[in-house]
């Protein structure tokens, strides 16, 4: 089984405006040739939310009007993943497509306006961070040199990478459709999870990035990484789990990955909630935990596999 979701975000309106937001997701179930695999499930999500990150429209395939409007008016963050989980309960043992693009929505309305630093023209100074992020996580622990005196990200020292698009052309069903514009200003929040069966047992492996356009074309990334897990197929239990930082905005942030090990006997349904309680604060990174906590969904890909 292939999970692949992507959220687009889209600025029209300029920097520090309204975001308008879409999400796509989509379970594939591959056989023993391309011409066995069949997508199972297809959900897609449209917000737009202001600069402070309050939802001020909302469209759910699926969902009827009366109910997506329930949305509007939350602050993405803890209150929109609230009503996720009202709207979709079980949602913490492993859910569908459309719960996983409602539960990134929280973190992609706060990170999307980073590809604004690519951007930037140095003739109007420095580009400054408005939020204070000291003890959020480990890259930002008190004293780090990611730190400005008053507790802002140091945009200017950020690391980034180029990168290829998500989708490999020698492997056409292996991405969900999606056609972003390297022309505008855009920031673009990539999964995947992938979940399968060999003799020595339940396997998972996702991959994660936030990656934007950048003048002259092409997509630079702030964030990437990979995760790997095997896992008891009957009990469910996490017997390994490694996590690769590929891209991080500051040195400081790789860190995080040697604490992964305190989630290993950990039962795939009890991510969601263990993540937060072992690697809350400076113990883990916002971005390592969401690709963690996504672990979750290899029990609902499970069963269909």
């Amino acid at each position: 089984m292939r999970r692949t979701s992507s959220i687009e975000t889209l600025f029209p309106e300029g920097q520090d405006r309204i975001q308008h937001m879409r999400g796509r997701a989509r379970d594939l179930w591959t056989g023993d040739a391309l011409s066995d695999s069949r997508v199972l499930s297809e959900d897609e999500v449209r917000i737009q939310s202001s600069d402070d990150r309050i939802i001020m429209a909302a469209e759910i395939d699926g969902l009827d009007a009366e109910t997506t409007s329930r949305l509007v008016g939350l602050r993405a963050g803890g209150q929109l993943r609230g009503a996720n989980a009202d709207l979709n309960p079980g949602m913490k043992e492993g859910g569908t497509p459309l719960h996983l693009l409602l539960d990134d929505m929280a973190v992609a309305t706060l990170v999307a306006g980073w590809v604004w630093s690519q951007w930037w023209d140095p003739a109007n100074g420095e580009m400054e961070s408005r939020h204070k992020m000291e003890g959020v996580c480990i890259g930002f622990h008190p004293g780090s040199d990611a730190l400005t005196d008053d507790g802002r990200p140091r945009v200017a020292i950020q690391n980034y990478g180029d990168v290829p698009p998500m989708g490999n052309p020698d492997d056409p069903i292996g991405w969900h459709a999606e056609i972003p514009d390297p022309s505008i200003v855009s920031s673009m929040r990539s999964r995947f999870l992938d979940v399968w069966k060999t003799q020595n047992g339940l396997h998972v492996e996702a991959g994660f990035q936030d990656s934007g356009t950048v003048p002259g074309g092409g997509r630079r990334a702030v964030h990437e990484y990979r995760v790997h897990l095997t896992a008891d197929p009957e009990t469910l239990e996490i017997t390994s789990l490694t996590a690769d930082p590929r891209i991080l905005p500051y040195k400081e942030c790789p860190a995080a990955v040697h604490n992964v090990q305190k989630l290993v006997g950990t039962r795939l349904p009890e991510l969601r909630s263990n993540v937060v309680q072992h690697l809350k604060g400076t113990l883990g990174c916002t971005h390592l935990n969401d690709v963690l906590r996504g672990l979750a969904d290899a029990n609902y890909l499970l069963k269909a596999l």
